[in-house]
């Protein structure tokens, strides 16, 4: 929800996933695991893009590597 009356898709593909850490991601798990440590920037990244209105007009918020920073 975005103002409480909005709503907003926000996705992250493997390949940003994979830009946040060294090691090689290969399982589900590992994948999983690998959003999860990065779960704060991913969210606060989200949060920015939100605020600015990058959801109007029912579009699908990509966080990006770049977004993150």
């Amino acid at each position: 929800m975005v103002n409480g009356d909005e709503r907003a898709t926000c996705q992250i593909g493997c390949e940003t996933l994979r830009e946040l850490g060294p090691d090689e991601v290969e399982t589900d798990q590992e994948w999983l695991d690998r959003f999860f440590l990065y779960r704060g920037p991913i969210v606060t990244a989200a949060a920015r893009l939100l605020a600015r209105g990058a959801h109007k007009g029912g579009t699908v918020i990509q966080i990006l590597r770049a977004n993150m920073a």
